[in-house]
């Protein structure tokens, strides 16, 4: 019997690029309007929000509605924001490392993981990516929320969506991944066809991960796709 083979969406540069500039208008205005010190109830639970950290969104939701975290394994969060799957993850995990480039992100979700009653299960940590692990923490699980519009941020929150060189930020996660993941380990993320996606998979090839699950979940912006990926190391590699 042959293997199924997943179909991706791919876009072209130019559509890329045009929908990149969609995207981030619709985000601007998004965070424009959240008030300081609200909250947003999300999947039944209240959860503070703030204008200078990345809102949950339906890309949020999608992710969270997938994430597989079984009992007593340890989680890393990577772009935690307000904690939002850090929490979730928090519920099962034994221990949860969140961390985010974003200052106000890690006194926000502190807030929430009080909030939420799991504060003794997540430490927050203020750091880009991997930085701020210790060497030899490794974990069951990875999450990552990556930004994939290709643009210059222009300021510490648009660091949330995103970068100037994704393809440098993909490489850079999957070379901390091989020393912070357990060789049985997993990781769980999702990225929109808006980024490059074909650099992305062709990263989960050459790192020698399998892909387990994918999953697809279509916007109200033309043509995006985003996708999830349960990614696990091939055998014996």
């Amino acid at each position: 019997m042959k293997k199924k083979v997943t179909q991706f969406n791919y876009l072209t540069q130019t559509e890329r690029i045009r929908l990149a500039r969609k995207s981030y208008s619709i985000l601007k205005r998004n965070h424009s309007i959240i008030r300081e010190h609200s909250c947003a109830k999300v999947m039944n639970s209240l959860f503070l929000v703030s204008p200078k950290v990345f809102r949950i969104n339906p890309s949020s939701i999608f992710i969270a509605n997938n994430l597989k975290i079984n009992h007593e394994e340890k989680v890393l969060d990577l772009g935690t924001g307000i904690g939002f799957l850090a929490i979730l993850a928090a519920k099962k995990a034994s221990k949860v490392i969140a961390t985010d480039i974003n200052p106000h992100a890690i006194v926000i979700a502190k807030k929430n993981a009080e909030l939420h009653h799991v504060s003794s299960k997540i430490e927050f940590r203020l750091g880009d990516l991997f930085e701020p692990l210790d060497n030899g923490e490794i974990f069951d699980v990875i999450i990552w929320t990556p930004p994939w519009l290709e643009m210059e941020p222009k300021s510490i929150l648009e660091k949330a969506w995103a970068s100037a060189n994704i393809s440098l930020m993909i490489e850079r996660f999957f070379q901390g991944v091989n020393f912070h993941l357990k060789k049985e380990g997993r990781i769980e993320m999702i990225f929109s066809n808006l980024g490059p996606l074909k650099i992305l998979l062709n990263h989960i090839r050459l790192n020698n991960f399998k892909i387990l699950t994918v999953s697809k979940m279509r916007t109200r912006i033309e043509k995006e796709e985003i996708v999830f990926f349960r990614l696990s190391k091939e055998s014996g590699k």
